[in-house]
């Protein structure tokens, strides 16, 4: 799925999202993935290994991955993870701006991240 079609399935689901209304998870996390690229193969890192790894946060994604409950990323996590060109396509299509979607992404990444995680067959 690329990240136009998950940004047209949020704007399908939900013309407008306001900080007001129930926030959409679902489409979200669909967002988040798109951005955060196909999940990786052996020998093949995926957008977000390699982000993590110039970023010095290999151990941050790793221990996401295999928490058992949820946890929250650091606002500064997120800019390391999440472009600010990223952070305005998902703004754009969520109608999120400002402390309301990063607020949103703190919460749903380290959580997109395990689910990216157990559905990878190459994970161990």
């Amino acid at each position: 799925m690329t990240i136009i079609y998950a940004l047209k399935s949020v704007i399908r689901r939900k013309k407008i999202a306001a900080p007001s209304e129930p926030l959409n998870t679902s489409a979200l996390l669909t967002i988040l993935n798109e951005v955060l690229g196909p999940v990786p193969r052996p020998n093949h890192p995926s957008k977000l290994g390699k982000r993590a790894r110039a970023t010095g946060m290999l151990d941050t994604v790793r221990h996401w991955q295999e928490m058992q409950q949820d946890a929250t990323a650091t606002q500064q996590e997120v800019h390391a993870l999440i472009t600010r060109a990223e952070l305005r396509i998902i703004s754009e299509h969520t109608g999120l701006s400002g402390p309301h979607l990063l607020k949103a992404v703190r919460e749903l990444l380290p959580h997109c991240v395990r689910i990216r995680a157990h559905n990878n067959p190459f994970f161990s």
